[in-house]
């Protein structure tokens, strides 16, 4: 007889240990816990339970499983009021490491998903051959009893006419009989989304490695060189830039610009390590700065001779504007395009939103320098003057408290010197 196999909650000893000598916590302190609830024989479709309490209420924590295939799945692990539940499906066979990580803790599990083993045939049965009988004990032969000799009818007699039958009613024929369903296999769980980065191009693959969506960059945009996900979040390191992108669409959400080309991006806690290298006066050093919350620490520091200043307007122009600005509307310059297209065309509320949109989408200084002088160009002096008033605020930000004077030789050219703030003028 089958036995169904039988779930076993498994304490993680080695990770309270790890935690309690990380976090430095005392064993009376409300260290956290981790358990995780599996079966006893896995096999590929199975799902297994990572449970947790005593977390800190509203942190994030991650809950990361790396298959044998090398697919990373990384997902939230949703809390409420310190204690949290995920179910994770194991697809296929093979050695699972699933970690949890966040703040005073760290835990690992290593699973072992074995091959669903074939399903035995029962042979055909052998027809059992019936054992001889016992002979009965002799005894008296039986007397047959004297039968009376058959009458012969009476030769005008016709026999009686047998009773009328009613006709059969017609019945269907038996439904043969349905073998039983197999055991239901559990849906492959599609919803986690892997980024990867294939011919500088970021492809997202669901659970199955299906491709979900694509996003390519135009030359000057600069080099994809990391994708990944974290905490339910896509980024990648472009060029410069950091990006996040929707893990359903592949659209664009936010650009933060960091001092030099990224060489590394590693996701730590609920934020980002970034790693660049830049080239200050011409002489290359390497900047490490953490991104958290839209925020860079410490403040990017530019150098006014790298070419990274015109990276966006370099894609804006390689690339057909309207459809480029649905997939990344966080490049003003591909919202000034759609101003210009609109006021050509005699719309000017059209081109007022759009100009509004090129002001919101511009961070960095050197693009609204660059957004100002375009915009005079053009004839909007008003809407250029709101382009320096963006940028003097973000250079009075407490990142910016003493100004480089190589921004401000970088800003100089401003469009209406007769107007320039007394901070933007020089020698």
């Amino acid at each position: 007889m089958n036995r169904p196999p039988r779930p076993i909650r498994q304490p993680f000893a080695l990770a309270v240990l790890l935690v309690a000598a990380l976090a430095g916590l005392a064993w009376g302190q409300g260290m956290p816990r981790v358990a995780l609830v599996a079966a006893e024989d896995l096999r590929p479709g199975n799902a297994v339970v990572i449970e947790a309490d005593g977390l800190t209420p509203d942190a994030a924590y991650l809950v990361r499983l790396e298959g044998p295939d090398g697919v990373v799945v990384e997902e939230p692990l949703p809390q409420t009021n310190g204690a949290g539940r995920l179910t994770l499906d194991l697809l296929v066979a093979g050695r699972h490491t699933i970690s949890l990580a966040g703040p005073d803790l760290e835990a690992r599990f290593f699973l072992r998903v074995e091959d669903a083993p074939p399903v035995a045939v029962d042979p055909e049965p052998t027809p059992a051959v019936p054992e001889p009988a016992a002979p009965e004990p002799a005894g008296p032969e039986p007397t047959e009893a004297p039968t009376e000799p058959e009458r012969a009818p009476a030769p005008t007699e016709a026999p009686p006419a047998a009773p009328a039958q009613p006709e059969p009613t017609p019945q269907p024929a038996p439904a043969p009989e349905r073998a039983p369903d197999p055991t239901p296999v559990p849906p492959a769980t599609t919803s986690a989304v892997v980024l990867v980065v294939e011919d500088g191009v970021v492809v997202a693959r669901d659970g199955l490695g299906e491709p979900r969506w694509r996003l390519a960059f135009p030359a000057g945009a600069g080099d994809v060189t990391t994708a990944l996900t974290h905490l339910g979040r896509g980024w990648l390191a472009v060029g410069h830039q950091v990006l996040e992108v929707d893990l359903e669409r592949g659209a664009i959400l936010a650009r933060v610009a960091t001092s030099g080309t990224i060489v590394d991006l590693q996701p730590v806690g609920t934020g980002l390590n970034v790693r660049s290298e830049v080239a200050t006066a011409g002489r290359p050093r390497s900047v490490e700065a953490r991104l958290e919350g839209g925020v860079l620490t410490p403040a990017a520091v530019f150098d006014p001779t790298s070419d990274l200043f015109g990276a966006l307007r370099r894609e804006a122009a390689s690339v057909d504007a309207d459809a480029r600005a649905a997939v990344d509307p966080t490049n003003p310059y591909l919202h000034l395009a759609a101003a210009r297209a609109a006021a050509a065309a005699g719309d000017d509320a059209g081109a007022a939103a759009a100009v509004d949109a090129a002001l919101a989408s511009a961070t960095t200084f050197y693009d609204l320098a660059r957004l100002a002088r375009d915009l005079a160009a053009d004839g909007r002096l008003e809407d250029a003057d709101r382009a320096m008033a963006n940028l003097l605020c973000g250079l009075l930000h407490p990142g910016f408290v003493d100004v480089p004077q190589h921004h401000l030789r970088a800003i100089r050219g401003q469009p209406r010197g007769d107007r320039a703030p007394d901070a933007l003028r020089g020698p």
